[in-house]
């Protein structure tokens, strides 16, 4: 049973253009709901509380990025396993991050640099990852339904009973073969819905160093931040 949101932690607007109901959670947690123009509140709240415990990882998530240590220049930061300072560059006389082979432009050189670096690191993640998953399932002969790319608070994948394969955004910030193993284990789901020694078997079958690369996410997991 999802808990009911109050409408008065909600903002409606319509708009013309709008093909679906859309839903956004600012960075102080109000929830605010597009409508399309044949859309009616009745139906968008419907759809709000379908959509509860979305919602509440999104809050979540927003205060959590809020409690965290700022990033500045200077400040280490994980990729593809290994630590990259952030550098302060120039292009063009605007502001701009240099962070290992990587150069973006910022709005300020004095802001917090998390969130343009997570920005950026979902960005990669939402392009590599479900082309990585797709590969892999390929290679093993898997089907599964799509790849969602999220922000999870406490789990780096997950593999629904309908083959939605739901990965986090951090897996970028691993080594490579990590996160291949993430991937694989959720595909081995789609196989086996449990962690029995079946499913095990399986996982090992198909990438034989797993548990060094489960300890490596244990030992390492409070460095990225999930």
């Amino acid at each position: 049973m999802h808990d009911r949101l109050e409408s008065n932690h909600i903002q409606f607007r319509r708009h013309p253009r709008a093909r679906r109901y859309l839903l956004r959670v600012d960075a102080g947690g109000k929830v605010m709901v597009t409508l399309p123009r044949w859309g009616t509140k009745k139906e968008a709240m419907k759809f709000v509380q379908e959509q509860s415990d979305w919602i509440k990882g999104q809050r979540r998530e927003r205060v959590e990025s809020g409690n965290r240590e700022p990033w500045e220049f200077g400040s280490k930061v994980l990729w593809r396993g290994k630590f990259y300072p952030l550098l302060e560059g120039s292009q063009h006389n605007c502001p701009t991050v240099v962070w290992g082979e990587h150069e973006f432009r910022i709005a300020d050189r004095n802001m917090n640099l998390r969130r343009p670096i997570e920005v950026y690191l979902r960005s990669i993640a939402q392009n590599e990852l479900p082309i990585r998953t797709k590969v892999l399932a390929e290679i093993h002969g898997i089907v599964f339904h799509r790849v969602s790319v999220r922000g999870q608070s406490t789990r780096w994948g997950s593999c629904s009973a309908k083959g939605t394969i739901s990965l986090n955004w951090r897996l970028v910030q691993v080594p490579e073969e990590v996160r291949d193993y993430v991937i694989l284990h959720e595909l081995m789901h789609r196989r086996e819905m449990n962690h029995s020694r079946k499913f095990w078997a399986l996982v090992e079958s198909v990438c034989p160093r797993y548990r060094e690369y489960d300890q490596w996410l244990d030992d390492n997991v409070s460095l990225i931040g999930l």
